[in-house]
């Protein structure tokens, strides 16, 4: 297996995130894979990749956990200010930080491109109603730590495939 077809990894999650700040958070979680040293696509492509073209049935799977565990409002689904359900907050060629809101919590998703071809995808979860979050991340948290580095994996394959790369577009 070549280096960049390597598969996601957690990692540590960073120290210091700007868009995060010193914001105190619930949970956090981070994942890295190796892009092909050819992919040029930007963080916020490979986001889309990852979330909008999710392979079924892990896409409607993690849209209905999305909608109706945590409750979360659907975003429309044509506009360009949305990853999936997912609203963008901050998109720089090399990272893209999305929020989804709900009753429940607040998760933002920073996907990142870092020196030597790879990206990291951090979770950072805010809890609204803390004992309710607390008993349904028992269930939730394994499950996302399973799709995250999945979705992520599939993203960084689709950039090494020549005649199937993702590019954010045609969603």
């Amino acid at each position: 297996m070549s280096k960049y077809q390597r598969q996601a990894r957690r990692v540590q999650v960073p120290l210091e995130e700007p868009f995060i700040g010193d914001e105190y958070y619930d949970y956090a979680d981070a994942f890295q894979a190796r892009l092909h040293p050819l992919d040029v696509r930007s963080a916020e492509d490979i986001s889309r990749c990852g979330l909008e073209q999710a392979p079924e049935p892990v896409g409607s799977a993690v849209r209905w956990v999305h909608r109706h565990v945590l409750r979360a409002t659907p975003a429309p689904r044509s506009s360009p200010d949305y990853v999936e359900d997912w609203r963008v907050l901050t998109s720089q060629p090399d990272a893209v930080h999305i929020r989804k809101d709900s009753p429940l919590m607040r998760a933002e998703l920073i996907f990142r491109k870092l020196d030597g071809d790879d990206v990291r995808v951090t979770t950072y979860v805010f809890w609204k109603q803390r004992a309710l979050c607390r008993a349904l991340w028992v269930a939730v948290g394994p499950a996302h730590r399973t799709v995250v580095p999945y979705l992520l994996n599939h993203a960084v394959r689709r950039g090494s495939v020549k005649e199937e790369v993702c590019s954010g577009a045609g969603r």
